[in-house]
């Protein structure tokens, strides 16, 4: 399906190249462009919840293991070294747990800044085929209230505004 896209991508180029680039051909490759990013977006969400139920069934099963050894072991001090180990895999576990739940959390903020773009490109396509047929004299206002829209809806998505830093370079 990526594939398709790019060879699609490539005869919008030479279309636009050529001056024969319409709205129509450009609606219908965002919409195209939405299906491969929910594509993406699904099956890396699966292989991520799948790695994630993985490692914590993987982390439960070695402090259980851990737990049963110390609970059966045959001496004083086979028993408090497994317990220890097994309070060491747990805190090593609660850890890793923590740390994937907080990168899943950020890649699941980023997957929706990456969707959006798409889905903004579609409305700002829709504006501008709603501009053509208003008449020349609402069309200066429709456009300022279109660019403010753009930029309310941008900032409220959770993409950054550029800092005083990013301006000075």
């Amino acid at each position: 399906m990526v594939e398709a896209l790019q060879r699609d991508e490539k005869q919008l180029a030479e279309q636009a190249r050529a001056g024969q680039l319409d709205l129509p051909a450009l609606w219908a490759a965002n919409q195209r462009r939405i299906d491969v990013y929910l594509e993406i977006a699904a099956s890396q969400a699966a292989s991520s919840f799948l790695i994630g139920q993985i490692a914590m069934v993987s982390g439960f099963g070695v402090v259980v293991v851990l737990g049963i050894f110390a609970a059966f072991a045959k001496g004083g001090t086979a028993s408090i070294a497994a317990s220890v180990a097994g309070v060491a895999g747990a805190a090593m576990r609660a850890y890793i747990g923590s740390t994937f739940m907080r990168a899943q959390a950020e890649a699941s903020a980023q997957l929706s800044r990456f969707f959006l773009q798409p889905v903004e490109f579609a409305r700002v396509l829709g504006a501008e085929r709603l501009l053509k047929i208003l008449e020349p004299s609402e069309r200066t206002v429709a456009v300022q209230r279109v660019i403010e829209t753009m930029m309310i809806s941008t900032t409220a998505a959770g993409v950054p505004k550029a800092s005083k830093s990013d301006a000075k370079g």
